[in-house]
């Protein structure tokens, strides 16, 4: 209550003030000023509950990622042995946009994404116009109609730890995301056929992992920070990557989801990941 509060105080200063005397544009004076918005989407509680979102999301989901791909860092020498190995091609000091290109890097960032699930609750959506088609794809000609008003959602705990996607889905397996390319040049032997056939299917099980990543939504509604999420995360994992760490007093439990508060959470009364910073990692 004190967090919405002093959110409410500052939401309140800016729709007291007029715009001539902004000295800072925020967000929400191009809300206030804005000639396209009803003055429903202006009242200060709709101001206050988009303020409150805006710092959560952006704040305590990227957390989550970035404690749950620190905890099997540290417990997962092979993990981190990839990592630093794949670090070391871009030499001590790589660009955000650089380190999200990276393979590995990227299959840890998204593999924790997987695991803190961004919104673990159901989040409704309705088109109140027209109805709804969802058609087969593996069944040509039949299909689904939602009439208009129908209340659609979906689980992003069950999606992402389904077991015809993700087999045993509770294991932090950044593997999951990376698509072998080590076909040999020589494609005429049926071995190579046979290797090109294992690559296909599963570069196509990856494509369907992808799809079916909810972390930050899909459609329409997809975060809109989730390109400074991804590139924070890269950053930091590089960084942490470059130290070497042991973990302190933490153990599973304190990344494990437990409780669901719309959110994942930990156990209650969880300090999340702490560590003693041995010194800087020397390969």
């Amino acid at each position: 209550m004190i967090f919405r509060r002093r959110i409410r105080a500052q939401i309140d200063d800016v729709l007291a003030r007029d715009s001539s005397t902004d000295k800072a544009p925020s967000i929400f004076t191009h809300l206030r000023d804005s000639a396209e918005l009803p003055a429903a989407e202006k009242t200060p509680q709709r101001l206050e509950d988009e303020a409150v979102l805006m710092t959560m999301a952006g704040t305590y989901s990227p957390m989550l990622s970035l404690i749950v791909a620190h905890y099997h860092l540290l417990t997962r020498p092979d993990i981190m042995t990839k990592l630093r190995a794949e670090l070391d091609t871009r030499g001590p000091m790589p660009t955000a946009a650089e380190l999200e290109c990276l393979p590995y890097l990227s299959a840890v960032a998204q593999e924790a994404h997987r695991l803190t699930f961004g919104l673990t609750g159901r989040n409704a959506r309705v088109c109140p116009d027209e109805p709804i088609v969802y058609k087969l794809k593996n069944k040509p000609g039949q299909s689904y109609v939602f009439p208009p008003g129908t209340s659609l959602s979906v689980s992003t705990l069950v999606i992402h730890t389904d077991e015809s996607l993700f087999p045993n889905p509770w294991i932090f397996d950044p593997d999951r995301w990376v698509i072998a390319t080590d076909v040999p040049a020589d494609t005429e032997t049926s071995a190579t056929e046979g290797k090109k056939a294992e690559q296909d299917s599963a570069s196509l099980l990856v494509s369907r992992r992808r799809r079916a990543m909810l972390s930050f939504v899909r459609g329409p509604r997809i975060c809109i920070g989730r390109h400074l999420a991804n590139a924070e995360i890269a950053v930091l994992l590089a960084v942490m990557a470059r130290w070497d760490l042991e973990l302190f007093e933490t153990d599973e439990e304190d990344v494990k989801y437990k409780h669901d508060y719309h959110v994942m959470c930990p156990k209650l009364g969880s300090k999340g990941v702490r560590v003693k910073v041995k010194g800087r990692w020397n390969a």
